[in-house]
């Protein structure tokens, strides 16, 4: 856990420092997603604008269901979960654990991947974009818990509804130091 935690740590530390000089692109962020409302939507702008914001959150509910299922249900998710807790047990059973965690590195990855493509339509895509996320997935698994799949999903609710909430009464600024300032409520 120490480790992961440092780990996590290191990876935020080199987006913060360098995510466009690494990239070999100019610094600095780019413009946030268009209006696409031109200031007065009609009806039918308004429900596309609805469904662009709720088809990835139905997506991302549905896919945290299903590995909250697969972990909890399936052969695989109890090998992982073993795997987690005694990997020299898991090992002794005859099981490869390094194909195992192997493969759960690769379901990790396909997660982002789906969590990048989910989140394209709402945020700009650019080098260093991870940057703000990174610091959002830190503070809800400090609060959440770490290896609580119940604690994230409650955490992260919690940090994206003071974040809505932060935003319709203060600036980002203000709004990404409050929710920074979660992690010493919690």
């Amino acid at each position: 856990t120490a480790l992961a935690l440092a780990l996590q740590l290191l990876v935020l530390g080199l987006h913060v420092v360098a995510p466009w000089r690494l990239a070999g692109l100019p610094s600095g962020p780019a413009a946030g997603p268009p209006d696409t409302t031109g200031g007065a939507a009609t009806v039918q702008e308004r429900r596309r604008l609805w469904a662009l914001v709720a088809t990835p959150l139905l997506l991302a509910a549905a896919i945290a269901g299903l590995l909250a299922w697969g972990m909890g249900y399936t052969k695989f998710g109890r090998t992982v979960r073993a795997a987690a807790v005694n990997p020299s047990m898991v090992g002794a059973l005859g099981i490869n654990t390094t194909m195992l965690y192997a493969a759960v590195f690769a379901l990790g990855a396909m997660l982002a991947g789906a969590a990048g493509a989910l989140s394209a339509p709402i945020r700009s895509v650019v080098p260093g974009a991870g940057v703000s996320i990174l610091i959002e997935s830190f503070i809800v698994t400090v609060i959440g818990g770490l290896g609580s799949i119940p604690g994230a999903i409650i955490a992260g609710l919690l940090v994206g509804g003071f974040e809505s909430v932060l935003q319709q009464y203060r600036g980002v600024t203000e709004r990404d130091m409050y929710v920074m300032l979660l992690l010493f409520v919690f």
